[in-house]
């Protein structure tokens, strides 16, 4: 058994077999939420009737996204680490390429009114945080698949049309888990979170 956790945005979490299908998976829609991880863990392992003793991993998404919520999710992974429990993390604009999407454009808010465009053709890969106007003008122009962790972190910046073509990879998570899971586990893949901006850009205030 395994737990996958998402705090990016909102909280996901899900518990997995050891054939990489899932018991649950599910989306706590309350923003903020991530600090509560926890607790909402316990509950879903009490849920199942299980304990610490029956997980064989710990995977969660190291970004990019929330700095709060995920650094309570690192904290966590951190802590299963110390007591021997196997870690493993990857990145949201990881699962296309697991999934041999071989070049596409993922996107997400990055907060201050900017957002964080993350490209890649193959191997070649290039990232960068946009004001508005720009990734907008960069989404309309790409002539490769749009990817986004969660739709509601780019309704507000598309008209409907645009976002129905915008596949979501949290929901690539929950369809493709029997493939993407398996490549993150024997790999043992275990990524440093990403966040958008340095702690003393993200924290600094217009006084600063």
């Amino acid at each position: 058994m395994y737990i996958y956790a998402d705090s990016t945005s909102f909280l996901t979490l899900g518990i997995l077999d050891n054939d990489f299908k899932w018991k649950e998976f599910t989306v706590i829609s309350e923003r903020k939420v991530g600090t509560q991880i926890h607790a909402h863990i316990y509950h879903l392992l009490n849920k199942h009737n299980l304990d610490l003793v029956d997980i064989d991993g710990f995977i969660f998404i190291a970004g990019p996204g929330s700095y709060t919520g995920m650094r309570v999710t690192e904290g966590m992974a951190q802590i299963l680490e110390w007591q021997g429990l196997p870690v493993f993390s990857f990145y949201h604009y990881d699962v296309p390429k697991i999934l041999e999407e071989d070049k596409g454009t993922w996107i997400t808010m990055a907060f201050r009114g900017e957002w964080f465009i993350h490209e890649w053709d193959n191997d070649n890969e290039r990232q960068s945080i946009l004001p508005i106007d720009q990734a907008d003008s960069v989404i309309r122009s790409a002539s490769q698949p749009v990817f986004t962790s969660y739709q509601h972190t780019v309704q507000d910046l598309f008209e409907k049309n645009i976002l129905t073509s915008i596949k979501e990879t949290n929901e690539m998570i929950f369809t493709g888990a029997e493939k993407i899971f398996p490549a993150i586990v024997n790999n043992r893949i275990r990524k440093h979170l990403f966040y958008f901006r340095t702690p003393e850009q993200e924290f600094k205030t217009s006084a600063g």
